[in-house]
């Protein structure tokens, strides 16, 4: 795999991910990385519990939660949806993903995670011509976005890390919400950081997520 191939331009992550799960460091963003596949379709995981299993995974990345009961939870939700004559396939899928991401091993939360991800959108769209292969390409965004480019590792100098940015950084981390990665990027230029790779990715207009590779080094965050 090359820098300027299959990580920086082609939309596999599958493959993608065979490489980043050969660093350690990379356990946290794993998970993360399964639980920003799963918040797609937060819509489709009708049942508290396969919703909760992913906010309990998120936590336990961070080393805030525990997982065995959220997983517990997950297994009832996704059993009960089988049962149900009601549920739809890309329901009973989406469960199952939200029940992964809650597994003890990181690379199973995203592998097994994203994988059901993109047969519960297929599922869902099937007049779409090509409905798994739109969610590879969007899951190869989210792949970039969390552990931007394993290639080209960027340095973080200690004074591009001020008060305003961590604040900024860190309301962005819990809320979920994003949407002042531009005004991260005036907070970093105005302490100094001339690094494009980082403007220009607070300044895209996304997908930014949970475990984001500029705001985890803002933070200090592996």
């Amino acid at each position: 795999m090359t820098e300027d191939g299959l990580w920086a331009r082609r939309s596999d992550p599958h493959q993608m991910l065979r490489f980043v799960t050969g660093d350690r460091k990379s356990k946290r963003k794993l998970r993360l990385y399964g639980c920003a596949c799963c918040r797609q379709v937060w819509y489709l995981l009708r049942d508290a519990r396969s919703r909760n299993a992913i906010e309990v995974a998120e936590a336990y990345a961070d080393g805030h939660a525990k997982l065995r009961n959220a997983r517990e939870g997950a297994r009832a939700a996704w059993t009960e949806l089988v049962a149900s004559a009601e549920s739809t396939p890309a329901e009973r899928v989406a469960a199952c993903a939200a029940m992964e991401v809650v597994g003890p091993f990181p690379i199973g939360a995203a592998n097994r995670g994203s994988s059901h991800i993109r047969a519960a959108i297929s599922a869902q769209r099937g007049s779409d011509p090509d409905p798994r292969r739109t969610v590879e390409v969007a899951h190869a965004e989210l792949l970039r976005e969390i552990f931007g480019n394993p290639f080209w590792p960027v340095a973080f100098l200690p004074e591009w890390r001020t008060s305003t940015g961590v604040a900024l950084a860190q309301g962005m981390y819990e809320s979920r919400d994003f949407s002042a990665m531009p005004i991260l990027a005036d907070a970093l230029q105005d302490a100094g950081c001339g690094n494009a790779d980082i403007l220009d990715h607070c300044r895209r207009p996304g997908p930014h997520v949970r475990g984001c590779w500029v705001v985890d080094l803002v933070l200090g965050k592996k």
